[in-house]
């Protein structure tokens, strides 16, 4: 079995950003995230900040960059807003942090107050999983559910 790339002590800082349409700015999220990371002590490397495209997509150009500089070591830590700006699906999201995992580099939900160089960190994750699946799930499955008679108005 492959041990995990171990941590640095790197403070080199990569922010994922997104918005949904082009009318959209991310300023919110830039504000909150650079304001973190210099709390934090990190140092801001590069911005990644997709533009007008759907979460549910993997392959969003500014992501794929992301994942390409994480892997050829250029960042130490992921900054993101909220999980719901960086995956829209559970598979995806997991899977992400599994290879942040193996690489050593540090992920950082702010909004979501996670952060998996804490020692609640790699647990926090793992308990959002079955939730985070509910919410993948819930859709595929509403329509039979809506029909069921005890949901019938009378």
């Amino acid at each position: 079995m492959r041990r995990p790339a171990k941590v640095r002590d790197g403070t080199r800082a990569a922010l994922y950003l997104r918005v949904s349409t082009a009318d959209q700015k991310p300023d919110l999220q830039y504000d909150g995230l650079r304001g973190y990371a210099a709390r934090a002590g990190l140092e801001v490397v590069q911005d990644y900040c997709d533009v007008g495209v759907s979460g549910r997509r993997e392959g969003r150009p500014q992501l794929n960059a992301l994942m390409s500089a994480a892997r050829n070591r250029e960042i130490d830590c992921v900054l993101i807003w909220k999980f719901d700006r960086f995956a829209r699906s559970t598979r995806h999201l997991l899977a992400a942090l599994e290879e942040f995992n193996h690489l050593g580099v540090r992920f950082i939900s702010v909004q979501d107050q996670v952060d998996t160089d804490s020692p609640m960190g790699r647990p926090a994750v793992a308990l959002t999983k079955p939730f985070r699946m509910g919410a993948d799930f819930l859709p595929a499955t509403a329509g039979p559910f809506t029909r069921l008679p005890f949901l019938e108005k009378h």
